[in-house]
């Protein structure tokens, strides 16, 4: 160690000592300067309540409300606290810490011997304990503790050896709060040297043990600084190094402390280097130096660093504007062969929601933002005036009534979310005053007049004027004169009192549904929040190539791609002669070619067609034909043939010689005379059995001959009456 640091330390050491002297009386076995404690603190005692709940206690918080209890380090830290009256310098770790550090903060006096004021450390189980001696009883000792695993707060009267072999062993001392530290001896600085350089604060991969008169003073440990009395033999042992480290220096030091001894321990650097190549950088991506690492430890032993990209280094050529496209720069880099191309009139439209076209050669995109804010709705809830004094001089007499009257504390304008105070303040006069004589008795000089009260100056006077009187110069004084407040003198003090008035309001934020209009869109994100709501929208902007200047393009006579046909277009493609350029152009359909389609002339018994038209190319109907009903019978001669198609409708009638017989037409069901649809429906209600037919309407309605009237007779019979199917010339008779 060197020689400053030890003397910081020795420093230190004497100041506390020296502030520990002056606040706490040295006590041997009284209790002067605290007050014995036999009952539990409780959590309202700031000494007992953790700093997060606002309380003194550093050490350890154990309930949610900041209760300290039940801890033996929060206990004793609190109850030092408590019996110095300023915050102790102890440890805030686990009890079996307390004693080594107080030895090494060198803050109060440590040794084995008990009195009241002093606190019991122990290093026996997991963490050890501490407790307070609180008062000497009769040759015994009153104790106060607290434990994690008891009660908040125990008492008990113990005799010394009691104390000191308490549950859970492991006595090392008392801490003297009444008493400063030893002086310092000789000290024992172990020292560690890596690679050449001192580190007084250990380092990660060396630990080592220390001895002294032949005592464990520390164990694996990778720092060492003490101080001990004169004669103390030690040995620094046990040196263990890890990783790529070495010992290269003894494997033990040993010696005694007949003045200040430092042993040195020296380590070296074991690595295996392994270098990482280093990576060039090119025009577009970062680069790295050469590195290198330890292949056993992976420690990183030469750091890569970041090297730049070189961006690109570009030759331009500008191009002249051809068919194809306008002047631009053609950019080659000469490093990595990147080409870029650069029109030189690209025209960015302004931002807007409408989408770029199909044509733009570039386009953005980007969000924004505007925001509509609730409407505050405020209602007033108070108000009132006064008039206060702004300050009042040091002389002024407290008593006096006006002092009462203004002595107001001004209302402040404020406002917060949900209130809000309005204030107007105006200048209300002066109070002018001033300590004289009191009595006129002394002639003119009781003209005199102070702004302090004395035995000379025992009246005071004071009032209220809304007149703003100057100072007169050459008396150093206002000149006003009030009768009714002061006889003796006309003069009042440069020192006036000023009030003012103040009006106030106060208003508390209620409720509103109304929310103020929007604002603006901008590109800045606002984020939603109470009272604030928040529209975006995607607006976009995009280039246009400015095709000026561009001369036109050179086609050729074109090439037929598609033939047209009557109906359909067809289609041309020209390609430019200069830059290969192609566009199409529709070539007009060819149109019909009528051709004529013959019709057919209706007869009785069958349909006609119209004329019609139809494409001689392809055959597609241009004018549809139409059918033409029909033409029916017309009514019978007396040889009852039609007259139009010959065909017979009547039977002749038979030769006179025999008696002249009535014959029917078949399917005449009903026997008028012709065939009608009624006489289907006749013959259909036979077959289904719903009426009876006659012998002789039996025959006629038997159109097929099989002596049935089933539904196939009506259905022929109808074909007839439709003039679908031809009537049959033979007639029936009826039987002889």
């Amino acid at each position: 160690m060197s020689k400053g640091v030890r003397f910081r330390r020795f420093f230190a050491a004497l100041v506390a000592a020296v502030l520990l002297c002056a606040v706490i009386p040295l006590q041997s076995g009284a209790t002067a300067y605290y007050t014995v404690r036999t009952t539990e603190p409780g959590v309202s005692n700031a000494y007992y309540r953790h700093t997060s709940a606002g309380g003194l206690n550093e050490c350890i918080k154990i309930a949610d409300n900041g209760y300290v209890l039940p801890n033996c380090v929060g206990y004793c830290w609190g109850r030092a606290y408590e019996v110095l009256g300023t915050r102790p310098n102890l440890s805030r770790g686990h009890a079996n810490q307390w004693y080594s550090y107080n030895i090494n903060s060198r803050t109060y006096g440590y040794g084995t011997g008990i009195r009241p004021g002093a606190i019991a450390c122990y290093s026996g189980g997991t963490y050890g304990h501490v407790l307070f001696i609180e008062e000497a009883v009769n040759g015994r000792y009153r104790i106060s503790e607290s434990a994690y695993s008891g009660g908040a707060f125990s008492t008990s009267v113990l005799s010394e050896a009691q104390i000191k072999s308490r549950s859970p062993g492991g006595f090392q001392g008392f801490i003297y709060l009444d008493a400063a530290p030893k002086s310092p001896n000789v000290s024992l600085d172990v020292n560690l040297v890596a690679n050449g350089i001192a580190s007084n604060v250990g380092h990660d991969s060396t630990t080592f043990d220390v001895w002294i008169n032949g005592q464990r003073a520390a164990d694996d440990v990778k720092d060492f600084y003490h101080e001990y009395n004169p004669g103390c033999s030690y040995e620094v042992n046990d040196i263990k190094v890890s990783g790529c480290f070495k010992n290269v220096g003894q494997q033990s030091y040993t010696g005694t402390l007949n003045a200040n001894a430092v042993v040195t321990i020296s380590i070296e650097t074991a690595h295996t280097v392994e270098i990482i190549p280093a990576v060039e950088p090119t025009c577009t991506e970062t680069g790295l130096t050469e590195g290198s690492v330890c292949s056993v430890c992976k420690e990183t032993l030469t750091a890569q660093e970041e090297i730049p990209a070189l961006g690109h280094e570009f030759k331009t050529t500008m191009l002249s504007a051809t068919c194809a496209d306008p002047a631009r720069f053609y950019k080659t880099c000469e490093r990595c062969g990147a080409v870029e191309t650069e029109f030189v009139d690209d025209i960015f439209t302004d931002w807007s929601e409408e989408e770029p076209p199909a044509d733009a050669v570039a386009s953005e995109k980007k969000t924004q933002y505007r925001s509509a804010s609730a409407v505050d709705q405020w209602t007033q809830v108070d108000s009132g005036s006064f008039v206060y004094a702004a300050s009042w001089p040091a002389g002024f007499d407290r008593g006096n009534p006006l002092f009462a009257q203004y002595n107001k504390t001004p209302v402040a304008a404020t406002e917060t979310e949900t209130e809000r105070v309005v204030v107007n303040t105006a200048p209300a006069g002066y109070i002018y005053w001033h300590w004289c004589y009191n009595s006129y008795a002394y002639g003119p000089i009781n003209r005199k007049i102070s702004s302090a009260q004395s035995s000379t100056y025992p009246g005071f006077h004071a009032f209220v004027s809304d007149q703003d009187v100057p100072v007169t110069e050459s008396a150093h004084a206002r000149q006003l004169a009030n009768g009714a407040v002061c006889k003796d003198t006309y003069w009042w003090l440069v020192e006036r009192v000023e009030l003012y008035s103040c009006n106030y309001t106060k208003y508390e934020k209620t409720s509103s549904d109304e929310w103020s209009e929007w604002g603006e869109w901008q590109d800045e994100e606002i984020a939603e929040a109470d009272g604030v709501k928040v529209e975006t929208r995607t607006v976009n902007r995009w280039a246009t190539r400015d095709t000026a200047g561009m001369p036109d393009h050179v086609w050729d006579a074109g090439t037929l791609t598609k033939a047209a046909t009557c109906a359909q277009p067809g289609e041309m493609l020209y390609v430019c002669a200069v830059c290969k350029t192609t566009r199409s152009e529709a070539v007009p359909a060819a149109g019909h070619k009528a051709e004529m389609v013959a019709g057919k002339a209706a007869t009785c018994t069958e349909t006609g067609l119209t004329d019609g038209e139809k494409c001689a190319v392809c055959g597609e109907i241009i004018t549809a034909q139409e059918v033409i009903p029909s033409l029916g019978h017309t009514e019978s001669g007396a040889d009852g043939k039609c007259s139009r198609c010959g065909e017979r409708l009547v039977a002749p009638e038979p030769p006179t010689t025999e008696p002249a017989k009535v014959g029917y037409l078949p399917g005449d069901v009903d026997r008028d005379g012709k065939v009608t649809s009624t006489d289907a429906r006749l013959a259909l209600r036979a077959a289904a059995k719903l009426d009876t037919l006659d012998e002789l309407g039996t025959r006629i309605a038997d159109m097929d001959g099989d002596g049935n009237v089933t539904s196939t007779d009506a259905r022929v019979i109808l074909r007839i009456a439709a003039k679908l199917d031809a009537q049959p010339d033979k007639l029936i008779y009826a039987a002889a």
